[in-house]
């Protein structure tokens, strides 16, 4: 899925955090507690979101209401970021379900300098088949997962999820807070059941 409403989307300022790193709005903080009733605590889920904060504190709420860690994937980031991720202290305030993970990944990626500012297609193709290849070895048969990423990075990794090939000028459509589902099973072909879903942002 895609990160629900930032304030980078609606043009609020955030002054605290990088420019290429806005938290929630109200609404986006609203939209993560919506979204997490789509699950339910004794479900067995996977939580993994990119290094930025506004996709961290969307897996949040549902991170607490299932009880499990988030998982930071610097492989799920947003195209063109100068930036590895969040400080540490971002994350311990508003994702803390997150900062087990990050304490572990994010130093050694903001010491190296790490950068996706002039990624190439090409470079996002492979982010993304690495980024797609982590979340399927950690998956087990009957497990779901909730992967919290970007929207121009959200066609890379479709298109790898699924086994397509389109072009760089299609632009696959994905809104604030919307849910692509794939079924993934043993010796079948990927099955896309819906896409761009937003019908748990109306209750």
């Amino acid at each position: 899925m895609r990160h629900c409403e930032s304030m980078g989307n609606v043009g609020v300022p955030f002054p605290d955090f990088h420019p290429d790193d806005p938290p929630l709005t109200k609404n986006g903080r609203i939209e993560a507690k919506k979204l997490s009733l789509l699950f339910n605590p004794c479900d067995d889920i996977r939580i993994y979101a990119s290094t930025l904060i506004r996709a961290c504190e969307t897996a949040q709420p549902t991170a607490e209401r299932l009880g499990v860690p988030i998982t930071v994937l610097p492989e799920l980031m947003e195209v063109g970021t100068a930036v590895p991720g969040t400080e540490l202290q971002h994350i311990a305030a508003l994702a803390p379900r997150a900062l087990d993970s990050a304490e572990q990944t994010l130093p050694p990626l903001f010491e190296a300098g790490l950068s996706y500012e002039n990624e190439d297609a090409a470079h996002c193709i492979e982010r993304a088949k690495r980024a797609f290849s982590i979340i399927r070895d950690a998956a087990g048969p009957g497990d779901r997962v909730l992967a919290v990423s970007h929207g121009a990075f959200f066609g890379y990794l479709l298109r790898e999820a699924l086994g397509i090939s389109l072009p760089e000028t299609f632009c696959w459509q994905v809104d604030n807070c919307a849910v692509t589902d794939i079924l993934f099973q043993p010796g079948k072909l990927p099955k896309l059941r819906y896409s761009n879903d937003k019908r748990h942002l109306l209750y």
